[in-house]
């Protein structure tokens, strides 16, 4: 409900403004497909700097170079472990925190899971849980993040939210939900994670985002992270500001 003033006129909230510089940090940049060449993903990750993302994603073979590209830079390299495992395969806690360790080493800054039906399912979960705890006891102490990546393709309803609650109780510092496999999440299914998370998990939404407009509704849905075409993102953002504050839409006043 609207606030009323003293006088009996209603307050209108006063809008969350945002910077281009902040919008720019809630995107990652996606430097993985099979046709990139390395000097692709040089380019990509020097886009990455100049606009200031927050991460690229990219293959576990293209970590050493996109480290290199990104270095002394605030841009992070996210990277998943188990990229090229089948997504039926357990994930045992030693192999991949092994698998961790050596990704760290070529340079890895943020480290990726994928809770996938065959995993959440398996023993009720207690292997996938005990991987995913490991990995994030692991990777703390060495200032690595590390972010579940659901797969809304195989996960039902209710299973997605038990993989957001199960992120939350091993406190990875993000939910994300879709991947670069199958299907992404819908509306509906990044809403039901967005409710099922604490605001202090972060969540990604990878349907890319294709205008500002959107960019911004999303944001004040509490989506915290996106996909999109980075270049057009923000080079609207730039003309956006040239004209006024660039502003968070409220519910219940903008929609």
């Amino acid at each position: 409900m609207m606030e009323q003033s003293p006088t009996g006129r209603r307050k209108i909230p006063q809008r969350v403004q945002i910077s281009r510089v902040q919008l720019a940090s809630s995107l990652d940049s996606r430097l993985y497909d099979d046709h990139l060449s390395e000097r692709d993903i040089a380019t990509g990750c020097a886009r990455a700097r100049h606009w200031g993302l927050a991460s690229v994603i990219v293959r576990p073979a293209n970590l050493r170079l996109a480290a290199a590209e990104l270095s002394g830079s605030t841009v992070g390299c996210t990277t998943v472990v188990g990229w090229n495992a089948d997504d039926s395969e357990p994930m045992l806690p030693m192999e991949t925190l092994e698998e961790a360790h050596r990704l760290v080493a070529a340079g890895a800054t943020e480290l990726g899971l994928v809770a996938t039906a065959g995993r959440i399912r398996r023993n009720g979960g207690a292997p996938f849980t005990e991987t995913l705890t490991g990995l994030v006891d692991a990777m703390r102490p060495l200032g690595i993040r590390v972010r579940l990546v659901t797969d809304p393709e195989s996960l039902t309803s209710s299973e997605l939210r038990d993989a957001c609650h199960l992120a939350a109780e091993t406190y990875v510092w993000m939910a994300q939900g879709g991947s670069w496999r199958g299907r992404r999440a819908d509306l509906a299914e990044i809403q039901l994670m967005r409710a099922s998370l604490p605001m202090d998990v972060l969540l990604k939404w990878t349907d890319p985002v294709r205008r500002l407009e959107t960019l911004l509704l999303c944001i004040a849905l509490g989506i915290d992270r996106f996909n999109g075409d980075v270049e057009d993102l923000m080079q609207a953002a730039t003309r956006a500001e040239w004209l006024g504050p660039l502003t968070i839409p409220q519910a219940g006043v903008d929609f």
